[in-house]
């Protein structure tokens, strides 16, 4: 692909330059007391000892590992020294401990999309995908056979990735790195959720993908080209899944933009094709929207823009319903809490909706693929309602030119969030904790909408409904390995901006606990 052989010489993205620069520099030794000698020194954030300490701690553990076992292969395979790992191997192992072969149904969607399956297949052996592999296969060692030495050094892998992302990004001549490898290692990182000095690991998924998404924006669409298919697989799980992150941090999104927009006809024909077009220009119009709140305005230009932007969400929203009414139509069944051998009594989530009865029928789906566009469509709905009626409060003339009362608007998000709720039956059923991360991230926004309508029976209902699923979270971690999957890690970012009667109409989304 040519368009990946050529080094990239832009200067795309500065606020994640920044971002990068920031944890590259926690990374590197302070002058504070040596976790073993007590001494003030350089001591490096990862291990947490001295020059002098770490040589001889290195020194004894590789003493005693030699005469306890000799050099076997597997004294091989877990030495920090990076350069003799063997790392198509620890790729295959982690590989394996997230795809199994066997997959769920309810995971076939995960290795559809994901380009991690395909990291085999290519040359590994640039820098910076070399070391995006290190950080990821090592962390997963390390935490598999609780090894703190492979821990750091999948930190110190880390170090070295933020540095040569460094060197790209800032358009270096010494950087070697192609866009679609810098793409490439921003996802990897992105679901890389160890332990980093100085930062919060809670923010790699939001961070990464923001950057990848922004450096993607200023290389164009030609740096990726869907026909190949690592660059697909890339493509597939970038415009996904920084959706969310843009929607959370309500900033545009870079597949709204033209070129990006025609690279929908290369991709597979499925049941995406026609829904995901409808969902891309929401982080635009939430961005927007924000402007006209954050220095709300009586001039003429200003409220004509505002009443647009009110108009375009309004018409965001109907879209979505009329086409989630036609996907809909005829495809889940309804099951009802009078008909107990329809739930299964060992699913936390089951359990509790036998007991209540604020909600006494719930759809089950055919399939997960259909039962995550429509969780998405109400779930982006309800965004666009929230943002609708703040703008509404602020600018009343809106509502005649929208030809819709705040009351209505409050109506439809209700429904979304109902909808919502009574898809939690299906979604409880699905043994994957990626989806149980995700119910946590949507019914958390339900309860404040229905906090903010005022349905207090309906919140409570959802308030409960997490502390299940948080329980069969626990339960499920004990039978199975971690997802890859950090959409979780977005959890409470979308709730204040959304709460549009218990917030100032002007505040902004800078409270929204995401980095910028």
């Amino acid at each position: 692909m040519a368009s990946s052989a050529t080094p990239v010489t832009t200067t795309p993205t500065p606020n994640y330059s920044v971002v990068l620069t920031r944890r590259y520099r926690n990374l590197q030794p302070q002058v504070k007391c040596c976790g073993a000698c007590q001494l003030r020194r350089k001591v490096d954030p990862i291990s947490g000892y001295c020059t002098q300490c770490a040589a001889q701690q290195r020194a004894h553990r590789e003493s005693s590992t030699s005469t306890s076992s000799g050099e076997s292969d597997e004294t091989i395979l877990y030495t920090i020294d990076q350069r003799s790992m063997q790392r198509n191997q620890l790729l295959y192992g982690f590989l394996q401990s997230y795809f199994p072969s066997n997959p769920e149904p309810e995971v076939w969607l995960a290795r559809h999309m994901s380009p991690l399956l395909v990291l085999p297949e290519l040359d590994l052996s640039s820098p910076l995908m070399s070391s995006a592999i290190d950080t990821l296969c090592l962390a997963h060692m390390g935490r598999t056979q609780q090894d703190r030495q492979l821990v750091c050094a999948s930190q110190d892998a880390y170090g070295k990735v933020l540095s040569s992302m460094r060197r790209a990004l800032s358009g270096q001549p010494a950087s070697r790195a192609t866009s679609r490898e810098v793409i490439a290692s921003c996802l990897l990182m992105s679901v890389y959720n160890d332990s980093i000095p100085g930062s919060s690991s809670l923010n790699n998924y939001a961070t990464h993908l923001f950057g990848a998404a922004q450096y993607a924006q200023a290389c164009g669409s030609s740096c990726l080209d869907p026909s190949v298919p690592f660059d697909q697989k890339l493509l597939m799980w970038l415009r996904f899944q920084s959706l969310f992150v843009c929607v959370a941090r309500r900033k545009s999104f870079f597949w709204s933009q033209h070129e990006w927009r025609a690279m929908e006809t290369r991709f597979d024909p499925g049941g995406s094709r026609s829904w995901y077009p409808l969902l891309v220009p929401l982080p635009g119009l939430l961005e927007l929207a924000d402007r006209y709140l954050r220095q709300p305005g009586r001039a003429a230009p200003q409220v004509r823009a505002a009443l647009d932007v009110c108009r375009d969400l309004d018409i965001f929203r109907e879209k979505h319903h009329e086409w989630a009414e036609v996907d809909f139509a005829g495809k889940p069944g309804v099951v009802y809490v009078t008909d107990p051998d329809d739930f299964d009594m060992e699913i936390e989530e089951h359990l509790f909706m036998t007991t209540s009865s604020t909600f006494t029928s719930f759809h089950a789906f055919h399939d997960a693929a259909h039962a995550m566009r429509c969780m998405v469509s109400w779930f982006m709905a309800l965004v666009s309602d929230c943002a609708l009626l703040r703008l509404l409060a602020t600018y009343p003339s809106a509502q005649e030119h929208i030809k819709r009362a705040p009351q209505e608007v409050e109506h439809k998000a209700f429904q979304s969030a109902t909808e919502i709720c009574r898809s939690v039956y299906y979604y409880s059923m699905l043994n994957s904790l990626a989806y149980a991360h995700l119910l946590c991230v949507v019914l958390d926004l339900v309860q404040v909408i229905f906090e903010e309508i005022g349905a207090l029976r309906e919140a409570g209902w959802c308030q409960a409904c997490l502390i299940a699923t948080n329980m069969r979270m626990q339960r499920v971690r004990h039978q199975r390995h971690e997802t890859l999957c950090r959409v979780g890690d977005l959890n409470g970012a979308f709730t204040k901006a959304c709460r549009y009667r218990t917030m100032p109409v002007a505040a902004t989304v800078e409270g929204c606990g995401l980095p910028r």
